[in-house]
């Protein structure tokens, strides 16, 4: 899974979904009332951001056990079977905790971190207490750190970043990837690692990229080839955009089966979390995207795609009598790919309850135009519904194994943005979120990673009433 956070865009509504989000909230006011839900019963919703001042568990014994975050001098409950999103990951709070009597990431803990912790909670108000329906957690939401890369220390892994090519080495950046996947085995925090089932550490077009284990100069690493990136004839330097020669090309130097160096030279953007060594501090970071467009031959595998954007309307909840809502039944898709040729289709990945088994659900297909290489989903009118928790993007000739065990033609990622319901005008009275809409909070989504206990419905619930829960609870 890919991290796409958007916290504080949860409740935008976009202006094409805006004519027939107001379509339908003034159907449902001519309908019969469904549910009656007073704003003390039902709840409130909220939305906080905001550093870590403190986190508990309640029990060390249960790996979906909820708990306790104060953010802001707010408490918050976490319920049972939370599971947070992580920046290339899921966990549940016990795992966040991973056996240990304190989390790290708190303020108030005994061994504070050096830069604070952020956390996302949405949630409810119910008789007065806060109750987080979905979680995220990154060492900051906000971040967005670009640079030059000046130099690339092989033998440990270090990036060193600048403003530009030939200014003195400024920060110094490692990859969180605990499993190697585009890189040494090192990693600050693996709870806040990479994807390393999806490129996060890509080219702008999605080319998944790597650093080289070893010093290209003296021995090139063969999962991370520097044929990969060919240099500019007359100036020598590495190119910026070009494309990849089709597999089993006679002669062919550049091999779309496996990643792409990073290289003293390329502009990058990146994030991560603050980490400090023998050699001082560094940013442990589980997010690039190497500002170089990297393409495929067109019509052949591998091909790569990366998703960038995507949200969705959760559509209108119960019904409120007397107040006008707001609801969004939209959806917005948007990513990048190495193959402009080839359609992108969109599915939502549907969870069952007690199996876990996962179904794929076609929502619909974006094309690469009118940018080159950038398609979008963004239908006028449609029901996208129930509310996933993620998504997967894969292109419509074929998907693959390819570059260093990754699934090539396809991307999939946590939902980024909600886009959840609220009153029309100014000074009626709140609403709470409708949770009961979301099938892998209200149900559950089978056995903990495959194997483990069964995550059910949320507990204590956020709202009321509670939603009746999966047949196997």
């Amino acid at each position: 899974m890919k991290r796409v956070f958007s916290g504080h865009r949860l409740r935008k509504l976009s202006r094409a979904w805006a004519p027939l989000a107001l379509a339908l909230m003034v159907l449902g006011t001519l309908l019969p009332v469904a549910t009656a839900w007073s704003q003390t019963s039902g709840g409130t919703g909220f939305e906080i951001i905001g550093r870590i001042q403190s986190l508990t568990l309640n029990n060390p014994a249960d790996v979906l056990s909820g708990g306790t975050v104060v953010v802001n001098n707010i408490t918050v409950v976490i319920p049972r079977n939370t599971i947070i999103t992580m920046p290339g990951t899921f966990l549940s709070l016990g795992e966040l905790f991973n056996g240990a009597t304190q989390s790290g990431l708190a303020t108030s803990d005994s061994l504070p971190p050096q830069t604070p912790y952020e956390i996302t909670v949405i949630g409810n108000i119910v008789n007065g207490t806060y109750i987080a329906g979905l979680v995220q957690i990154a060492q900051s939401f906000g971040q967005a750190l670009a640079g030059t890369i000046t130099a690339i220390d092989y033998a440990t892994g270090d990036l060193w970043v600048s403003g530009t090519t030939g200014r003195p080495m400024r920060w110094r950046i490692q990859l969180n990837d605990p499993v190697g996947r585009f890189g040494r085995m090192i990693s600050a925090d693996a709870r806040f690692t990479a994807d390393t089932d999806n490129p996060t550490i890509h080219a702008q077009t999605g080319y998944p990229m790597c650093v080289p284990r070893t010093n290209p100069a003296t021995q090139d690493d063969p999962e991370c080839p520097k044929a990969n990136r060919p240099l500019d004839p007359v100036t020598g330097a590495p190119l910026k955009k070009f494309t990849m020669a089709a597999p089993g090309t006679p002669g062919a130097l550049t091999n779309p089966m496996k990643q792409a160096p990073l290289m003293v030279g390329d502009f990058i953007t990146y994030s991560g979390i603050q980490g400090t060594d023998a050699r001082g501090p560094y940013l442990s970071v589980s997010h690039i995207n190497a500002w170089v467009g990297i393409s495929t031959a067109p019509g052949t595998l591998p091909a790569y795609v990366t998703q960038e954007v995507s949200q969705i309307g959760v559509g209108s909840g119960p019904v409120f009598p007397g107040i006008a809502a707001d609801f969004k039944l939209g959806i917005l898709i948007e990513g990048l790919t190495t193959d402009p040729t080839r359609p992108v289709d969109v599915y939502a990945v549907d969870v069952d309850a007690c199996s876990g088994r996962e179904t794929l659900r076609l929502l619909g297909t974006g094309f690469p135009a009118p940018i080159p290489q950038r398609y979008k989903f963004e239908p006028v009118v449609g029901n996208f519904l129930p509310v996933m928790r993620e998504i997967l993007v894969k292109m419509r000739q074929g998907t693959m194994p390819a570059a260093n065990g990754l699934i090539a033609g396809q991307y999939r990622a946590p939902l980024g943005t909600y886009l959840l319901p609220g009153t029309l005008s100014p000074g009626l009275p709140l609403i709470p979120n409708n949770f009961g809409d979301f099938p892998f909070l209200a149900k559950g989504s089978g056995p903990f990673h495959g194997a483990g206990p069964v995550v059910g419905q949320l507990s204590p619930w956020p709202g009321a009433p509670v939603p009746a829960p999966s047949s196997c609870q």
